[in-house]
C-alpha cells in the first residue's frame, strides 16, 4: 500500500513538472514573439529559459513513462 501511493506521488509530481514546462514554454515563446517590446537583455534571459526547458522536459516525459511501466507491473 505505502509502495503504491509513492509511486502515484511520484507520477502527480512528475505531471505537475511537464504542466509547469508546458506552461513556462508557451508563456516564453510569447515574448519572444513579442521581444520587439522589451530589452535585447531580456530576450537572452527568456532564450535561455527557453533552451533549459527544452532539455529538462523530455527528461520530465522519461519518468512519467518509467512511473506508468512500473504502476502497470
Amino acid at each position: 500500500m505505502g509502495r503504491k501511493m509513492t509511486l502515484s506521488l511520484k507520477f502527480l509530481i512528475a505531471a505537475i513538472l511537464c504542466l509547469l514546462f508546458a506552461v513556462l514554454f508557451g508563456y516564453t515563446l510569447r515574448m519572444i514573439e513579442t521581444f520587439h517590446r522589451f530589452s535585447f537583455m531580456e530576450v537572452i534571459i527568456f532564450g535561455t529559459i527557453e533552451i533549459f526547458m527544452l532539455k529538462i522536459a523530455p527528461i520530465a516525459l522519461l519518468l512519467i513513462g518509467l512511473v506508468m511501466k512500473v504502476l502497470k507491473k
